[in-house]
């Protein structure tokens, strides 16, 4: 059997709300599973779980204040919905008729570990919402209770704004996204605690290729990661950065290798995180140098500066 591969995705990439995105969908497709992956897939799974919620609290903390009225408005509509629903199931579970009684008993049951979602801070009450909804839709039990008691529109309706609640709300978190500096330092926390969950699934779907559900988990979060992966930012070419010109070079007998400085706008390029260069000419006084940037990362294509090596005196 052929060995299994990820589509490539580099997490750290990804904005913070869409890295926000992509570890949530990720737990909750790894959740029903999780005990199959080992004690070191469970610990994987907690300590991802805990820095996503650490860092979706600063985000929303940072965002709370500044909460545009079209977010309100989107999140007071689901609230609402939500809330008719626990209504209507919370009556109808004591209602004198036996049917409309225990389809109420049921749902009451199936919404119990989600009955105070909106309580949540945004972003887990919009993942909390979503997660609600894909376990009801799997629920054969769940979607005939709710046919008996009317509430599939409301159901429906629920999906409907906790899409336009999210999209509003990932809208407004890129545009603010430096609004919230103390969530940046968890970034990598929660990228890299993705990479190695997804590590020990591919190790483990690649071990027990027998095991249709690691299989089938596999081929969920890659289509997760292909999603995602298309939301990454555009490369930037390099040939758009600025380069200082490099002053001219004192010859050393030896392979000269200056590192030039360059800048994207008003930031500052990092050498080996957003470049790497080679060099041609670089030994012989006398001789025009070249480095070549090559883009990194967020960059792409090459830059040319050229330098002299001075030539020997005395």
């Amino acid at each position: 059997m052929e060995t299994l591969k990820f589509s490539h995705l580099n997490a750290s990439s990804l904005k913070l709300s869409y890295l926000s995105g992509l570890a949530g969908e990720t737990l909750q497709q790894v959740e029903p599973s999780v005990k199959q992956l080992g004690a070191v897939g469970e610990d994987t799974y907690a300590k991802l779980n805990t820095d996503l919620s650490a860092m979706d609290a600063v985000i929303d903390r940072a965002r709370s204040s500044a909460l545009t009225a079209p977010i309100r408005e989107a999140n007071d509509k689901c609230d609402a919905t939500l809330n008719e629903i626990k209504r209507t199931v919370k009556a109808d579970s004591q209602s004198t008729l036996t049917e409309k009684a225990q389809a109420g008993a049921t749902l009451l049951h199936f919404l119990e570990g989600f009955w105070h979602l909106n309580k949540e801070a945004l972003p887990s009450q919009i993942r909390l919402t979503r997660e609600l909804l894909r376990r009801f839709y799997d629920t054969p039990e769940a979607t005939a209770a709710a046919d008996t008691l009317g509430l599939l529109p409301l159901f429906t309706a629920l999906g409907t704004q906790n899409l336009a609640l999210e999209t509003l709300y990932h809208e407004r978190l890129d545009q603010e996204s430096q609004a919230a500096p103390a969530a940046t330092h968890l970034k990598l926390t929660v990228a890299d605690g993705y990479t190695k969950l997804c590590g020990i699934v591919l190790q483990a779907a690649n071990l027990h290729p027998e095991d249709e559900t690691l299989t089938t988990l596999f081929l969920a979060m890659d289509a997760i990661r292909k999603k995602y992966s298309a939301l990454l930012p555009a490369k930037i070419d390099l040939r758009d950065a600025a380069v200082d010109p490099i002053p001219n070079q004192t010859y050393t007998g030896k392979p000269v290798t200056p590192i030039p400085s360059a800048r994207y706008g008003d930031e500052d390029l990092v050498f080996a995180k957003d470049f790497t260069v080679t060099y041609r000419h670089n030994v012989e006084p006398g001789s025009e140098a070249t480095v070549t940037l090559h883009g990194k990362g967020r960059f792409s294509g090459q830059h040319e500066r050229t330098f002299i090596i001075g030539l020997i005196t005395g």
